[in-house]
């Protein structure tokens, strides 16, 4: 970032970064809002009480995400404001940066719980797209054969 910041207009591109990232968090956001990560997941075939559980993971999971995206544009931001690329918040900083303000444990836990429940999410996601027909094949059958 300090090589950017060195570059005429250095600043503005950070700026413009930091939009872009802030943006990113928005994106997830509304992509858990509108269940639109649910897309795929309704080709599954899952009973409608997995799906819940899919949704609910989902939603949660996008949160933390954003929670992430926007801490880090935050950091992108107070980058370009200050003209120095020590002031940047990594995931790892931001967190720790999050431990000093008075709400900050509860935004690092429903981060976390967020980031978690993603990665569940994705794993679910995977391991059921893996399947031969991609179907639920533990949900039982109206049809026993």
């Amino acid at each position: 970032l300090q090589i950017i910041l060195r570059l005429p207009y250095g600043e503005v591109i950070i700026y413009v970064i930091a939009v872009l990232v802030v943006f990113a968090g928005i994106s997830a956001l509304y992509t858990g809002v509108t269940n639109a990560h649910m897309r795929d997941v309704e080709e599954l075939g899952l009973t409608k009480a997995r799906q819940k559980v899919f949704r609910a993971v989902g939603v949660v999971g996008l949160v933390g995400v954003a929670l992430v995206y926007f801490i880090m544009g935050y950091g992108m931001y107070r980058v370009a404001k200050m003209s120095y690329a020590g002031n940047f918040l990594g995931v790892g900083e931001a967190l720790s940066y999050l431990e000093g303000w008075s709400r900050g444990l509860i935004l690092m836990l429903i981060t976390g719980v967020g980031l978690l429940s993603y990665g569940v999410f994705m794993n679910l996601l995977g391991w059921y797209q893996q399947r031969p027909d991609g179907r639920d094949t533990t949900a039982k059958s109206p049809h026993p054969s």
